[in-house]
């Protein structure tokens, strides 16, 4: 306990002294998802997410109106932020797995096959595929 305010005020001074990007936040393209407690002071955490919703391109702010941080949304009502959670993560995902079902995948995959397959390493390239595939029974 008797080095925690030297440490508080050693956070503090980085604070002032960091030259924090907002170009690189807002560069976030994921999803972001803020939770807030509707008691937890609303105007200064609803500052906050104003701001937030300013930078990020993709943010979504979730109230909880009848909570506060002593009354954390994660321990009184789990299975409605573990829905929220779990909708935020199956959106991250989509943006990071193509669906292989459209036909944007589709020529986009035939571009590359056809990348690979004119370049000067396709041989050694298709050596290794074939290494490491299975044979599929017909």
């Amino acid at each position: 306990m008797a080095k925690r305010p030297a440490g508080i005020k050693a956070f503090l001074e980085t604070f002032k002294s960091y030259d924090l990007s907002r170009a690189r936040l807002a560069a976030f393209d994921k999803p972001v998802l803020f939770v807030l407690g509707g008691l937890s002071n609303p105007d200064d955490y609803g500052e906050v997410a104003d701001r937030l919703a300013a930078v990020f391109p993709d943010f979504r702010l979730e109230v909880f109106p009848d909570r506060h941080h002593f009354d954390p949304p994660h321990r009184i009502e789990p299975e409605r932020l573990a829905g929220l959670l779990r909708e935020h993560w199956e959106r991250a995902v989509q943006m990071w797995v193509p669906d292989a079902r459209t036909e944007e995948f589709r020529r986009e995959a035939q571009r590359q096959s056809l990348a690979v397959a004119a370049s000067d390493r396709s041989g050694g390239d298709q050596d290794f595929i074939e290494q490491i595939s299975e044979d599929w029974p017909e």
